[in-house]
């Protein structure tokens, strides 16, 4: 019966809900564990500011650096490079972008609703 609860309540849960911040902290779930990225997730990153700040925490500062006027297709296949360890790339295992973490992080200034969320229950979690 527990397990059956858990998918229903893990269904009905809305994504980046303060609900879901909350529940996701306080039981410190690690993404890492069950999720790893794939062909959709990079076709639907389309900013550059966004995809030379996932190359430079995948790839290290000099790798950012040096790719910073490639295209975003091309600085997405580096990124992908590394998570595979494919062309001569040293493998990063486990890596899970920080707006799946808990708590939600972002990658820019620009205003970003689940860490809005985060912040509006964290008072109340501590």
């Amino acid at each position: 019966m527990l397990r059956i609860l858990a998918v229903v309540m893990g269904e009905t849960l809305m994504a980046g809900s303060a609900v879901v911040e909350a529940v996701g902290n306080h039981l410190a779930v690690d993404m890492r564990t069950v999720w790893a990225p794939d062909d959709v997730f990079f076709n639907l990153i389309r900013d550059r500011q966004v995809v030379s700040a996932l190359l430079r925490e995948v790839g290290g500062k000099r790798v950012a650096d040096g790719n910073v006027t490639e295209k975003i297709k091309t600085q997405k296949g580096i990124i992908i490079d590394f998570l595979t360890g494919a062309n001569h790339r040293k493998k990063v295992e486990h890596w899970v972008p920080k707006w799946l973490g808990f708590p939600a992080a972002t990658y820019t200034e620009r205003r970003f609703t689940t860490l809005e969320k985060w912040q509006s229950v964290s008072a109340l979690i501590r």
